[in-house]
């Protein structure tokens, strides 16, 4: 589990980062609109979070949850790599919706499963690892999205317009360049070229966390020999309450005898 969190850690970041670039530089959305759009991974992963907390409390379990969510997450990035210039608004809200509650599905409920699968002393060691992980994975992320976007939007840049794809990030001013609208619609294409390239490098990442389902064993909320620990304190307890009530009544008995005297 601390491996997936490296390439979901990968994935989430590259996905939140580059989906509204994609929205701004080959849909040509404003940038208010391009935060909006990403609103559905927000909602999504805030109800999910919500159902899956509820579940694992309920029926101690874990495992479905993080199966679900790995499928979930691993159908809306690869529905992403469907985005291009027509994609209707209303498609990219669902399937954004969608990988949203796939990863609410993961980013609790396996932090749920890496306390179970150890100790309580070993748990604020796996949680600060868990977290560093997730974020080092952010980090390379970013940076192989970064320099794919980068060499893929040089390919699909038309040669006369090659100096915008020294700076992906900017969003070009067509006015400026004078450019005519068959030409503008080659450099939107190749903006679009360049984001769905991204798009479908995170699939193989996120499909290696479904993989690595199959090596997560469901062992409850609590560990063996935490159990072993607390039926025996149970014990202790009902034989000091047995102690107590003997005591009471062995009180009471003498200090009848004395008033009978």
């Amino acid at each position: 589990m601390l491996v997936q969190n490296i390439f979901f850690g990968l994935v989430y970041y590259s996905q939140l980062y580059y989906l509204p670039l994609f929205f701004q530089n080959a849909r040509r959305m404003s940038p208010l609109l391009s935060a909006a759009l990403v609103l559905p991974i927000t909602c999504g992963q805030m109800a999910a979070s919500i159902l899956s907390g509820q579940y694992i409390s309920r029926r101690e379990r874990y495992g479905e949850v993080i199966w679900t969510g790995f499928f979930l997450w691993t159908l809306g990035v690869a529905l992403t790599c469907i985005f291009d210039l027509n994609t209707p608004i209303a498609a990219i809200v669902v399937i954004l919706f969608v990988q949203g509650i796939g990863v609410g599905f993961i980013f609790q409920p396996t932090l749920v499963a890496l306390q179970a699968h150890c100790t309580k002393a070993q748990r604020a060691i796996v949680i600060s690892n868990r977290n560093f992980l997730r974020s080092l994975g952010g980090a390379i992320g970013l940076a192989i999205s970064a320099a794919t976007l980068q060499n893929s939007l040089r390919k699909a840049m038309p040669a006369e317009f090659a100096s915008l794809a020294l700076s992906s990030y900017n969003v070009p001013d067509f006015d400026a360049l004078g450019a005519s609208p068959d030409q503008i619609r080659e450099v939107i294409q190749a903006y679009a070229h360049a984001s769905r390239t991204v798009f479908i490098m995170n699939v193989p990442f996120i499909s290696l966390c479904l993989v690595g389902c199959f090596l997560i064993k469901d062992h409850g909320l609590q560990r063996p020999e935490e159990l072993q620990e607390r039926e025996p304190s149970e014990d202790v307890e009902v034989v000091q309450v047995e102690k107590n009530d003997d005591g009471t009544e062995d009180d009471g008995e003498a200090g009848s005898r004395g008033e009978r005297r």
